[in-house]
């Protein structure tokens, strides 16, 4: 098989475009195909395994290079972040033309530079890490020791978001006023509304929703819960020391594991990130909305490109071709280009390289581990944030993937279980980080597994079970 399934997720045209524009730098040929609403990407097999390998030759032989990757991609991360809240105080309606390009643009580059920071190297990291363990320790062994030492012992932006709340819930405990719970709420939302949103795709938080929590926070004694939570990074923190030292490991081996375990903690950390760029930058698309006389959405599905030629040069858009992207699209990346194909030629395509045939009539349903644990329980699919209200407390989450907005949601559940995703994706990083047994990448649960019935998430051997 030429083409390998890497990620399928939620997204606008324009976002994806501009990032994997930049994600060719490591990868050079990939193809993408945008059904149902969700982009599915597809990196040549060959090109994605001899990237990954180059880049674990690069950090065994460069003691600097994870430290040099951190640095610099953290110091992207501010600049995004940055930008972000100067978007806050612009007047978007009194931009000239050539100022609203500008801004757009300044958007747009900080997504290439953000897709230039994704890297290939868990996969030949990983089965290096693996064969060189092998010499000294057991396969359960090496299982357990890489779930640790990759669980990411930095806070993500959502937990950031949640100490923040409760340390406002603290202080309105310790100080407690009308005046001062508002202020609170206001500030917390002009902080962090975007969380639940993914890459222009989602609802914020509202005022409501953040009072909502508060109080909950407030009844649920937030000083002992900040206290838990520390409580557990460090512990994390200690495991990962006590297991390098209890196994001896060499530096190549530490710092290889390092490397997948900064990929999971950055490539959750570049995804909030720029969600946050993109819920601010949002009323520069309103206006570009305005003025070239099409909905969001088909602004959103333009490339740059095209809102380039309009601003600046007055080059209309076509409204159907931009209705075709919505329908149905392929991206094609080969020689740091990328074509958007549509219409018949997208269908005859990707009937010939992507026509991949999967099994659906199955009880049993092979993943991978994102978080270890074993349960039974109600399995409740959730497609849509519409889908949130049926889930109760206890249940067992089954989904394509879990995205920001899914936060809350996680709190109730007992697993979860994802059709996409690899040790790094979002719902593998946050199931850690909460503590919720998590069985990733089983491709069709969402289409095998029912709505209400009973199964087993065995996260200790990487399987799902229908009982029903």
């Amino acid at each position: 098989m030429r083409w390998v399934k890497a990620i399928s997720r939620k997204s606008y045209l324009l976002p994806i475009y501009t990032i994997w524009n930049g994600l060719q730098e490591n990868i050079d040929e990939f193809l993408a195909e945008s059904k149902e609403s969700f982009i599915t990407y597809y990196p040549d097999f060959d090109c994605r395994k001899n990237t990954s390998k180059a880049l674990t030759e690069k950090i065994v032989a460069d003691p600097n290079f994870i430290k040099d990757y951190m640095a610099k991609s953290m110091s992207l991360s501010d600049k995004t972040r940055g930008k972000a809240k100067e978007l806050r105080f612009i007047e978007t309606h009194k931009l000239t033309n050539k100022e609203l390009w500008g801004n757009i643009k300044s958007v747009l580059d900080l997504l290439f530079e953000s897709g230039k920071t994704i890297t290939q190297a868990r996969e030949h990291a990983y089965s290096y890490v693996v064969e060189k363990l092998k010499e000294k320790i057991n396969k359960e062994e090496i299982d357990n020791l890489l779930m640790t030492l990759t669980n990411p012992t930095t806070k993500s932006l959502a937990m950031v978001e949640e100490d923040s709340l409760l340390k406002k819930a603290k202080k309105i405990l310790d100080q407690s006023s009308s005046e001062l719970f508002q202020n609170l709420v206001n500030q917390h939302h002009d902080e962090w509304a975007w969380i639940p949103t993914d890459w222009a795709i989602g609802t914020p938080w509202t005022k409501t929703d953040i009072k909502n929590r508060l109080i909950s926070f407030i009844k649920s004694n937030p000083q002992e819960k900040l206290m838990e939570i520390e409580r557990e990074y460090e512990e994390k923190k200690k495991h990962r020391e006590t297991s390098i030292s209890k196994y001896n490991l060499s530096r190549d081996i530490t710092d290889l594991i390092g490397m997948m375990e900064i990929e999971a903690f950055y490539r959750l950390h570049r995804r909030y990130v720029l969600s946050e760029l993109l819920y601010y930058s949002q009323p520069l698309f309103e206006e570009l909305s305005f003025r070239i006389g099409l909905e969001t959405d088909f602004v959103y599905n333009l490339v740059p490109r095209e809102i380039e030629d309009f601003l600046l040069q007055g080059k209309g858009v076509k409204k159907e071709v931009i209705s075709n992207r919505l329908k149905y699209f392929i991206l094609s990346g080969k020689n740091r280009k990328i074509n958007v194909i549509c219409g018949d030629e997208a269908r005859k395509l990707a009937e010939k390289e992507l026509n991949f045939q999967i099994k659906e009539d199955t009880n049993f349903l092979k993943g991978q581990i994102g978080c270890k644990g074993h349960v039974i329980g109600i399995a409740r699919l959730v497609q849509t944030t519409k889908d949130f209200d049926k889930v109760i407390e206890g249940d067992i989450l089954v989904t394509h993937e879990t995205t920001p907005d899914f936060i809350p949601l996680l709190r109730k559940v007992k697993a979860i279980v994802t059709d996409e995703g690899g040790i790094s994706c979002h719902a593998a990083v946050i199931s850690r980080e909460m503590n919720i047994p998590c069985v990733i990448g089983t491709f069709v649960g969402t289409k095998v597994i029912k709505d209400g019935e009973k199964i087993e998430v065995n996260a200790l051997e990487g399987y799902v079970k229908r009982l029903e």
